[in-house]
């Protein structure tokens, strides 16, 4: 059996509410800090009205090319952010799957 690094045996438990919470809040930030990475290109950009040179072209080109970078990040985390919607998903479901099985159970089952 794979250990996993270790983590053989191990519970993880998680509260749906709060996977989805966590989702809206990443979501949240992502958007502000795409909007804070597109104000930097634009200012970045602009630069070329008055720092000119190679080592100006240089350095803009250089900053210009981590926007492929910083987007595949920042949809990345997205992506994470539609899984844990996911895994709540499948904790409503088999939350609700177990509680219709134990419905039929009578109260006094243990005596």
């Amino acid at each position: 059996m794979a250990d996993f690094g270790g983590m053989a045996g191990m519970r993880i438990v998680a509260e749906p509410d709060l996977l989805r919470a966590k989702a809206e809040e990443a979501e949240a930030r992502v958007a502000k800090m795409r909007g804070i990475w597109d104000e930097v290109l634009q200012t970045v950009r602009g630069t070329v009205e008055f720092w000119n040179g190679e080592a100006a072209t240089e350095h803009r080109e250089r900053f210009l090319n981590c926007d492929e970078t910083v987007s595949w990040m920042l949809e990345t985390i997205i992506s994470l952010t539609t899984k844990m919607r996911q895994v709540a998903g499948v904790y409503d479901t088999s939350k609700q799957e177990v509680g219709e099985e134990l419905n039929p159970l009578p109260a006094d089952i243990i005596k």
